[in-house]
């Protein structure tokens, strides 16, 4: 079975699509609507209208016709009549009247925008008023004559009228094609039996949503909510993390932990009170407390789930450090941090990768392993952006010295960088890569993880981290290529 489509998970059948009404998902109607109507469609032809391609914006397009079926009514653009200032122009009933003249405009018309059409009597004083008003709010309008050429409303649609008032209509055809069989063994599917995993309030995992402004995110983090959780850190296996996010509830920290000991509920209890203590002192909101649903299957599948609470951990308690002591010596500011972050993520991960899944064991070369993931992640390069154009080679020295810290095992811990996780991240993917049980592409995990310390750093701001990213993969590609230019004159 090629192409996407749903299926009943209860024994595998697809499901089939058919949309018994006219409304136009794309602009009317939710997500999950959207998606289901483009499944409807999945490998099919659809019926596409008359397309004059380049022509479309020429001031007149003559009817198109097929014996007796009119494939596209004449049209005329209102692009002259705009740029002649008819929508503000005091005289525009006489700008109008010029132009209709040179253009051969007849009295009944149709003023159209997608399939939205408007009955316009270009005789009519009041008509042409609210067509000025109309190209005001969308200047995309155009004009169309009547169905079949019809010079007036009654020869277009007589056969539906009371007496002298005419009502417009139309009338919708459906066609199936004669082989299109939906037959249960075309559309055949594996159930998927893995369970759906949920921790709820009371399981070993303890999540909670502490909803904040987001600009006071970063304050709570650096005093009592991050202090709270570096103490659940000393708990062996406890992996506590955190991620900014929003909701239909609005902005909050996600705030997660495991503890199944006997001291499990005094730490949860003892939790609850630094969060009680953010919404009374902090400026915090509110919190609850809630189930936790890991999203496994973007960072490799159940079994890595272990790998990626670890990962998850230990890059919230690094960023945690960070963000108390933004500037050191080794950076100047939470943009250099980040990319020096993502830098030995990116080493780490394919480092570990790469080992279990090439014939040596010998950990590849830092850069030649960051100038491949960065194009393994299919990240593009900075174009005009004059924070990395301006200080290209600041950013060069900074990530090559960051390299060359990873080569040698320099110890960071106390500055949030020096990830360990990330190694063995790596390695367990690669072992499931080699096995046969590998469930998601290694760049989209190692991207996930990335997008994680951004975010716990930053917060939600895609056009930010998009620019890091191209500033990352510039450099990678700069600090190669120097490489590069150093062999060959040697």
């Amino acid at each position: 079975m090629r192409g996407l489509f749903p299926v009943d998970m209860s024994d595998g059948r697809a499901i089939r699509i058919q949309a018994r009404n006219a409304v136009y998902p794309p602009a009317q109607a939710p997500n999950a609507v959207r998606l289901l109507a483009d499944m409807e469609l999945e490998l099919q032809r659809v019926w596409e209208p008359w397309s004059w391609g380049r022509l479309a914006y020429i001031p007149f397009s003559p009817r198109v016709r097929s014996g007796r079926f009119v494939l596209a009514p004449a049209r005329w653009t209102l692009n002259e009549l705009l740029r002649q200032g008819f929508v503000k122009n005091p005289d525009a009933p006489e700008l109008f009247a010029r132009w209709r003249q040179q253009w051969k405009v007849p009295r009944h018309c149709l003023v159209v925008n997608q399939d939205m059409r408007l009955l316009l009597d270009a005789d009519n004083a009041g008509h042409i008023e609210l067509l000025r008003a109309e190209l005001a709010k969308n200047g995309s309008l155009v004009l169309e004559e009547l169905p079949g050429g019809a010079s007036t409303p009654h020869d277009a649609w007589g056969w539906l009228a009371d007496g002298d008032e005419v009502y417009a209509s139309e009338l919708v055809v459906s066609f199936t094609k004669r082989d299109a069989a939906f037959g249960a063994d075309r559309f055949r599917a594996k159930i998927h039996l893995e369970p759906e995993l949920k921790y709820f309030p009371g399981s070993r995992w303890h999540s909670f949503r502490l909803y904040t402004p987001m600009d006071e995110m970063t304050h709570l983090l650096k005093d009592g909510i991050g202090e709270a959780m570096e103490r659940i850190a000393t708990v062996s296996g406890s992996t506590p993390f955190f991620v900014r996010y929003t909701d239909d509830d609005g902005p909050h920290l996600r705030l997660r932990f495991q503890d199944a000991s006997s001291a499990s509920s005094e730490r949860v209890a003892e939790f609850r009170e630094v969060l009680r203590n953010a919404c009374n002192d902090l400026g915090a909101t509110t919190f609850v407390q809630d189930e936790y649903h890991p999203e496994f299957e973007r960072y490799g599948g159940l079994e890595q789930l272990e790998l990626t609470h670890e990962t998850f951990s230990e890059d919230a308690l690094a960023v945690l450090r960070a963000l108390r002591s933004p500037t050191t010596e080794f950076f100047s500011g939470l943009e250099e941090y980040t990319i020096l972050s993502w830098t030995e993520t990116l080493v780490g991960f394919g480092q570990g990768f790469d080992c279990e899944t090439a014939e040596s064991a010998d950990a590849p070369d830092p850069l030649a392993v960051l100038e491949a993931w960065t194009d393994r992640m299919g990240l593009a390069s900075s174009r005009g952006d004059d924070s990395y154009a301006r200080h290209r080679e600041r950013w060069s020295r900074l990530v090559q010295s960051h390299l060359l810290r990873i080569q040698h095992g320099e110890s960071l811990g106390d500055c949030g960088l020096g990830r360990a996780a990330p190694l063995r991240a790596g390695r367990g993917l690669g072992v499931a890569a080699v096995t046969g049980r590998g469930q998601t592409p290694p760049p989209r995990v190692v991207g996930s993880y990335l997008h994680m310390t951004f975010n716990r750093v930053f917060g939600p701001d895609s056009e930010r981290e998009r620019r890091l990213l191209e500033i990352l993969r510039s450099v990678s590609v700069r600090l190669d290529r120097e490489r590069s230019a150093r062999g060959a004159t040697r």
